[in-house]
């Protein structure tokens, strides 16, 4: 949900524009994009692992997941009202499902977010606590990782 206003979620960018592996190459280099995420924001980071499962019955199925499917299951489970912490375990236990079980690659995922009613309050009280003003950044919701 990249605007705060409900909107399905989606890749940014927008293109297939792509780069090496992470860390695969010391001197690589990856392109460089400018998003503007608006006031509200969520932005969530993952790792291979959780688009290479299996779908089909038990994870039998030849076809993976891939980066639409996994969109799929965030869209839907945010349509239901699911977010933070609540929507990294469904989106994991979902695509575990769809594989049949445990999935092969390791798996992490990362959510970033910022709501600007929450930012705000948030500031009102340090300011008020003298802890300074700071700039309403994102906070970290909930990091989950898991290995083979």
């Amino acid at each position: 949900d990249g605007t705060g206003d409900g909107t399905a979620p989606r890749l940014l960018p927008d293109d297939d524009e792509g780069g090496p592996v992470l860390g695969v190459l010391p001197t690589a280099r990856w392109p460089r994009h400018q998003v503007p995420l608006g006031r509200s924001w969520s932005l969530m980071l993952y790792t291979d692992g959780l688009v290479e499962g299996r779908v089909g019955p038990e994870g039998s199925g030849r076809e993976r997941l891939g980066q639409s499917g996994m969109l799929g299951i965030v869209a839907r489970r945010m349509a239901e009202g699911v977010r933070g912490e609540a929507l990294l375990d469904a989106l994991v236990d979902d695509v575990r499902t769809l594989n049949g079980g445990e999935l092969t690659d390791d798996v992490a995922v990362l959510l970033l977010d910022r709501d600007e009613r929450r930012s705000a309050g948030r500031l009102r009280r340090r300011a008020r606590k003298g802890a300074g003003t700071g700039t309403g950044a994102g906070t970290v919701r909930r990091a989950r990782a898991r290995g083979r």
